[in-house]
């Protein structure tokens, strides 16, 4: 991996009179920046280094750097890379994190985020800022950030409150749901906790609903789905379970927890037993285990942008949209969230000023997405 020797001092800033210093972690194992991650709202597991472990099987790389006051963790920013056609494309994946408004820190981040890319030679950076902070894409905009259209990045989705009084999120639940869950149970729908041994059928169910809906699988290989369970499992943050009817396992959930958000990340199903609702159990299961662990939200990992707008603006829903996976979600009681937009830069001038034509004329975002398939 190409990268300064990790831990490294990278650059210092006065910043109203303390100094502020801003190292540069290379390594895929960051305890005390997951540490400080857990411990701010706007901390998300996809900046964790765990995350950077499980991605490491999918050929990314990664670099962190960490801006600190008087040895405090107060904010950065984790990049993954890896080689396209396009040459290495970076992706600040729900970053970089700050605990404080101040300009001055804000700008200090930026700066090292366009200098670790100019560092590492990276051809594009995409950035998606975390989902609680709502002023990161103007400034990312004045840095010369463009609306992306070379990655497909979930920019909406299903958020339970799990913060209320006990029971208060099961009854935000339709009635439906419920009743579906109470026949799941009388028909002999079980759920089953697995562990590691159990990762080789969660893949091949997830295989299962991927080519059902025409979809590329993620994690992509059944390695990096290992490595994904084990790297957020050594510190008790994932969990696999199985919808389970008379000895077979039907449907399959990976839950990530993080801080107190609790995401049921990816899912597979082999289309079997629809009519005992092992989905509808098993997605009950995850936010029962979310609420017993004491978190204050459960994510459904995304859902359609359209989706969530239309239900936003009290529209009705076109039969398409309750024809999809995502009106499933809707039943649970969640609530529908549009997150923050990605944005691209390009370190080319001639690219970046492509990027901007492109951002605006949708019909061509396929041919710059094409140029970044990997090599």
């Amino acid at each position: 991996m190409t990268a300064l020797p990790p831990p490294d001092l990278l650059a210092s800033r006065s910043i109203r009179g303390r100094v502020a210093n801003a190292w540069l972690s290379a390594g895929f194992e960051d305890k005390a920046w997951d540490d400080y991650l857990r411990g701010t709202p706007l901390g998300q597991f996809q900046q964790s280094s765990m995350w950077a472990q499980s991605k490491r099987g999918e050929g990314w790389q990664c670099s962190r750097v960490r801006l600190e006051q008087e040895g405090v963790i107060v904010g950065g920013f984790q990049i993954v890379w890896r080689t396209t056609r396009f040459g290495k494309v970076g992706y600040v994946n729900k970053g970089p994190v700050l605990t404080t408004e101040w300009t001055e820190w804000r700008n200090f981040a930026l700066d090292l985020l366009l200098r670790t890319a100019r560092h590492h030679r990276l051809a594009a950076l995409i950035a998606q800022p975390p989902d609680h902070d709502s002023c990161l894409v103007e400034e990312l905009e004045n840095r010369g950030f463009a609306p992306n259209r070379l990655l497909g990045v979930i920019d909406a989705t299903l958020w339970v409150d799990l913060s209320g009084p006990p029971g208060a999120w099961e009854a935000a639940m339709r009635g439906r749901r419920r009743t579906e869950i109470r026949k799941a149970m009388r028909l002999g729908i079980t759920v089953y906790e697995g562990g590691e041994a159990d990762i080789p059928v969660f893949f091949d169910l997830m295989l299962s609903s991927c080519q059902r809906q025409g979809v590329s699988p993620s994690p992509s290989t059944l390695e990096a789905a290992t490595q994904l369970v084990r790297a957020f499992g050594r510190q008790g943050e994932s969990r696999l379970a199985f919808a389970v009817y008379q000895g077979e396992m039907v449907a399959a959930v990976l839950d990530l927890k993080f801080g107190k958000r609790y995401t049921t990340w990816k899912k597979g199903w082999n289309g079997r037993h629809s009519g005992k609702h092992p989905n509808v159990l098993l997605t009950h299961h995850s936010l029962r285990h979310a609420y017993e662990q004491g978190c204050d939200c459960f994510d459904f990992a995304g859902v359609g942008r359209s989706f969530a707008q239309a239900l936003l603006a009290g529209q009705p829903l076109s039969p398409a949209q309750q024809d999809h996976y995502d009106s499933f979600k809707l039943g649970f009681g969640g609530l529908p969230r549009l997150l923050a937009p990605a944005m691209i830069y390009c370190r080319n001038p001639f690219l970046r000023l492509a990027c901007r034509l492109i951002s605006t004329q949708p019909a061509l975002a396929g041919w710059l997405r094409s140029l970044t398939a990997k090599g």
